[in-house]
């Protein structure tokens, strides 16, 4: 099959994935039932996954966590796309009940237009079918009916297609000649501003514009502009600093010489690349354990590694080291089986799924961590016989990261259902170490007292996570104070820092009754 659009939706390319076995008669069972639920789609609204599960396979699902959400502009791509994939398996005959299927360049000649406009108007929901000719090739077909759909929600566009012509000459030589005297004007313009006011005052398309000027740099032996060509690591991290900083995702791909999208697309592209170096322990969770993500006890009270003066336990809240444990490795599964079906050019959607499970579990390690982190700081002092707070600085820090290695190791190797072990384990395995080491009494002040838990907490907490990049510092933080309140309190929202899960855009998008981008709008530097 040619190659097709990655889904911005996970469910239905999961539903594409289960049907890679099954019967042409379920095939066409589910594209016609996608194609119904295409005409009840309104471009912003939210969708959550089970409606749309229910609606193409008529089996409703008990989701154990919060059901995300598809905004409806997206999820009518992903219905035209999902139905275009099905069909290309059915051996479609062109001659249906509902009419004869007419091919792209016929329809194409017969509306006045361009098949790239065609192309176009299938992300508005022009449904198209790979139906098979004579001979046995497949071409990409649009059934009657379809079409006539489409033409009662976007008539309009079509006839303002059908009225534009081709750029001649004349009119490229004088855009181009346009082009040098803005770029003599203001020599700092990249491309695509340039385009853009082009466009502005010919009314002419932005991205036909900036096609016809991207080909003219290639072909001129002098080019108009300083082009960066493709991002490198070190430029999207800059960016992202960039962002993080306040300034305009728009602004730093002008200077880059790129679009928005492209640097968005870099953007994420990077962020993959990142979550699949990091190593996600985990096991096989056991049956009812997606349950657990639902309890209170595991989505509240929890610390974060940003905010050290947290003690990890709301008030009421009872810690259940065995249900944090189960919900741990939960996340890190999740977490690791959404990495392995992401798409190479990730949507924002995949990309926050798989982040803010990580986040989740990073607060739920944490709080083990601070758990263990008494009982231990006390079996140090005692085989020291003094307090850790006596001792130089160099060696405190020592055994504070002595302790904080016995603690992370132990929890990653536990056996999810086996809590009662964890701190057993962690005590045997301190005592070995120090043994190793030789760890001898040095007697100073008389009292033993625990450490302080909070102490440096953050710094020394995120030099042992894998993915410290996913949680901002105390610094980043600090630039809540310059937001307005509801902001502020999105991202606190997002991140968890009032002690509960972290949400997912869409989980907020839906809450809002907004859309993913909206959230986004509004997160502000906190959107990377």
């Amino acid at each position: 099959m040619p190659r097709t659009a990655a889904f911005t939706s996970v469910v239905l390319r999961e539903l594409l994935r289960q049907l890679e076995y099954a019967p042409d008669e379920t095939h066409r069972r589910q594209m016609d039932a996608a194609e119904q639920l295409l005409d009840d789609i309104e471009p912003e609204r939210l969708y959550p996954d089970d409606f749309i599960v229910y609606r193409i396979t008529s089996y409703r699902i008990d989701r154990p966590d919060a059901s995300t959400s598809v905004v409806g502009d997206a999820l009518t791509r992903d219905l035209v796309n999902f139905i275009q994939q099905l069909s290309w398996d059915l051996s479609l005959d062109p001659e249906q009940p509902r009419g004869r299927a007419v091919g792209m360049d016929e329809l194409a000649r017969r509306l006045g237009v361009s098949r790239r406009t065609l192309q176009r108007c299938r992300k508005d929901g022009l449904v198209m079918h790979w139906v098979r000719r004579e001979g046995g090739r497949r071409v990409l077909s649009c059934f009657p009916d379809a079409l006539d759909r489409f033409l009662e929600r976007h008539g309009e566009r079509l006839v303002r297609a059908s009225r534009m012509t081709r750029l001649s000459i004349e009119e490229q030589e004088a855009l181009v000649r346009g082009a040098g005297e803005l770029v003599d004007r203001d020599p700092g313009a990249s491309l695509n501003e340039i385009a853009a006011r082009l466009a502005a005052e010919s009314g002419r398309g932005h991205e036909t514009i900036r096609r016809l000027l991207r080909r003219n740099e290639e072909r001129a032996t002098t080019p108009l502009f300083s082009e960066h060509g493709p991002l490198r690591d070190r430029d999207i991290e800059m960016s992202i600093r960039a962002r993080r900083r306040g300034v305009p995702a728009r602004r730093i791909a002008d200077h880059f010489g790129k679009s928005p999208d492209a640097l968005h697309r870099a953007v994420f592209r990077h962020r993959r690349r990142r979550l699949a170096a990091i190593p996600i322990a985990w096991s096989s969770p056991g049956g009812g354990d997606e349950l657990l993500l639902q309890e209170d006890a595991v989505r509240f009270g929890l610390p974060h590694p940003s905010c050290p003066g947290t003690s990890g336990a709301g008030e009421g809240t009872a810690i259940e080291p065995g249900l944090d444990l189960r919900a741990l490795n939960l996340l890190h599964a999740r977490a690791a089986q959404g990495l392995e079906v992401m798409s190479p050019s990730p949507t924002v959607v995949e990309l926050d799924e798989v982040e803010t499970d990580l986040r989740w579990a990073t607060m739920l390690h944490l709080r083990l961590v601070l758990l263990a982190w008494g009982p231990v700081g006390r079996i140090i002092e005692e085989r020291l016989q003094q307090p850790l707070e006596a001792l130089p600085r160099e060696a405190r820090l020592l055994y504070r990261d002595l302790s904080l290695g016995v603690i992370n190791d132990q929890i990653e190797r536990s056996d999810p259902n086996e809590a009662d072990e964890l701190m057993p384990r962690i005590e045997r395995r301190l005592d070995s170490v120090l043994d190793r080491r030789s760890i001898v009494p040095t007697p100073g002040r008389a009292s033993v007292r625990s450490r302080d838990a909070g102490d440096d907490l953050e710094l020394l907490y995120r030099s042992c996570i894998p993915w410290p990049h996913l949680v901002p510092g105390a610094q980043r933080l600090a630039s809540l104070e310059a937001m307005n309140g509801s902001d502020a309190d999105l991202v606190r929202r997002r991140y968890g820092l009032d002690g509960s899960a972290p949400s997912r855009l869409s989980s907020l998008a839906e809450a809002g009754g907004t859309t993913i981008t909206a959230i986004e709008r509004r997160l502000g530097p906190f959107t990377w």
